[in-house]
């Protein structure tokens, strides 16, 4: 099949369960996941590249391993991009981060 004049038909990969949505004249990109017992909502909105989990800056995350999989897709993503936007994140539930029945670290909700 070909396809001619693709290049202004072309429409942006859609993202699954992602909203966008105009918040005072800027665009503001809400996407929630659910895996097991976990949920997580990221709210992508436009500033310096700040980014938080949990109110907590990804730079000072106290778990390395952790830290370091959750910087992978904005080191995928790029500086020039990142450093656009504002990301913060929301996870509750899903303790599999600590193994089996152990408690999280004190202090953590």
């Amino acid at each position: 099949m070909s396809e001619q004049g693709s290049e202004s038909t072309a429409l942006p990969r859609s993202v699954p369960n992602a909203t966008v949505q105009e918040v005072a004249g800027a665009r503001v990109v809400i996407a929630v996941g659910k895996k097991k017992t976990a949920i997580a909502k990221a709210v992508v909105r436009p500033g310096i590249g700040r980014v938080r989990v949990n109110g907590v800056p990804i730079e000072i995350w106290p778990i390395e391993m952790a830290r370091m999989r959750m910087m992978e897709p904005l080191l995928l993503a790029g500086k020039e991009l990142t450093s656009k936007v504002d990301i913060d994140v929301t996870v509750r539930g899903g303790w599999r981060l600590y193994g089996g029945g152990r408690q999280p670290p004190l202090g953590w909700q």
